[in-house]
């Protein structure tokens, strides 16, 4: 990750990291976004996964495109904010095949 955890993160993401399933509660604010992308980058790093999809509302799916990827993540990636009133369109699906075939 190019930033560093606060404690509860670092914490959850020691204990509970390669936990298959995880739900995370905490308020807004406290880092979920952050602990989220550092467990894909543990979980790509071990080739337990090699993807990662986000599903947020709209508006906010783009936050993690232009903001929260490139922020904090530390590897390389490819990253798309689909969006389905666009899905048909052929510039959308251009951009979507080029993200998946990186």
């Amino acid at each position: 990750m190019k930033t560093t955890a606060f404690n509860h993160q670092a914490e959850e993401l020691k204990e509970h990291g390669l936990d298959k399933i995880r739900a995370i509660h905490w308020e807004q604010g406290t880092g979920k976004s952050w602990l989220a992308l550092a467990t894909a980058e543990q979980l790509l790093a071990t080739e337990v996964i090699d993807a990662m999809f986000i599903l947020a509302p709209p508006g906010l799916h783009t936050n993690w495109v232009t903001y929260e990827i490139p922020d904090h993540l530390g590897i390389d990636h490819s990253a798309i904010a689909f969006q389905s009133k666009k899905a048909k369109t052929k510039k959308h699906m251009r951009a979507c095949h080029a993200v998946l075939n990186n």
